[in-house]
């Protein structure tokens, strides 16, 4: 059994009991653009798995840690691989922490609901590449209004 300056050794960074993991929050986040764009609701979500959809608020939020035999259940009701939760993790919670925040926030939208489903519809990865770069000219050339929040 660890002592107490051990146990606080091993933990890479101090936080205090309401903060989460920037690892949970992440994989939180994933769970809930799954269910967002499954159109389904945290109780629906919450049945599927067997717990209240105070519980799936809980995951989402990164306040409850998500066990491997949840994560397991959550790829066959998405229909991801579990590697899907945390592909680049890291990399993800960072940018969410800089300005690239947006692209979670918009995401979180109908529009980007709607936007990311039709997307994940076309199948041609050449197409989805020079839709992307369409995009990308559109948003140089000053096309693009800007907004301080996406509308929902």
């Amino acid at each position: 059994m660890a002592t107490t300056g051990e146990a606080q050794s091993m933990s890479q960074t101090p936080r205090n009991s309401w903060q989460s993991d920037p690892v949970d929050a992440e994989v939180g986040r994933r769970i809930r653009m799954q269910r967002q764009m499954n159109r389904m609701s945290q109780s629906d979500l919450g049945r599927q798995l067997g717990v209240s959809f105070q519980q799936v608020q809980k995951y989402e939020n990164g306040r409850n840690r998500v066990s491997a035999s949840r994560l397991q259940q959550l790829t066959a009701i998405f229909g991801v691989p579990v590697a899907y939760f945390f592909k680049d993790a890291g990399q993800a919670v960072s940018l969410l922490q800089g300005h690239d925040a947006y692209l979670g926030t918009f995401v979180a939208t109908a529009q980007g609901r709607e936007l990311n489903t039709a997307f994940r519809k076309i199948a041609s990865l050449a197409l989805r590449k020079q839709i992307a770069s369409l995009v990308e000219v559109v948003a140089e050339e000053g096309h693009v209004e800007e907004e301080s929040t996406p509308r929902d």
